[in-house]
């Protein structure tokens, strides 16, 4: 159902509200972005807090509106959204990866996540050499597990690709 929900929402055919098309919208501060201690958790609309982790987990795959809040969380400035993954560089990962690069998985691209191996809250660049792709379920791990994850060995990258 999952797979189903994803391919409707990447279609770009669904009904708009406002001009938007479905959308959620996550209140995350930079120091709970970047993953620092004691910072507060991200908020999502109409769910309540959610922790940083799945917060970047979010951000990793959509449109991002940056917007700088003060202290009471008025609206100081406003960025425009833009597409994390270029669609150009989407298509030669795909290409260049072809199924989930974790050991032994073989999800094929177009079912896949393409997951910055330095995540961009880290200052890792959007770039042909810093994705990989990722099942929804190992890029799921991915976020939950952090970096020892992906350092363990278990995902074949263009660096240690066989």
């Amino acid at each position: 159902m999952t797979e189903v929900c994803r391919q409707a929402l990447d279609s770009g055919s669904l009904p708009q509200v406002n001009g938007e098309k479905p959308h959620l919208l996550v209140t995350v501060s930079y120091e709970s972005l970047v993953g620092q201690l004691g910072a507060q958790p991200a908020h999502l609309d109409w769910a309540g807090p959610i922790s940083a982790a799945d917060a970047r987990m979010l951000a990793g795959d959509c449109a991002v509106i940056p917007a700088v809040l003060d202290a009471a969380g008025d609206v100081l400035d406003i960025g425009r959204k833009s597409r994390v993954w270029p669609t150009a560089i989407a298509r030669a990962i795909g290409l260049r990866d072809k199924t989930c690069r974790h050991k032994g998985c073989d999800v094929p691209a177009q079912h896949c996540d393409i997951h910055h191996w330095r995540h961009w809250a880290d200052g890792g660049p959007t770039s042909y050499d810093n994705g990989i792709l990722a099942c929804r379920h190992h890029h799921t791990q991915i976020h939950k597990y952090g970096v020892n994850y992906l350092a363990n060995g278990l995902f074949v990258t263009n660096r240690n690709r066989q």
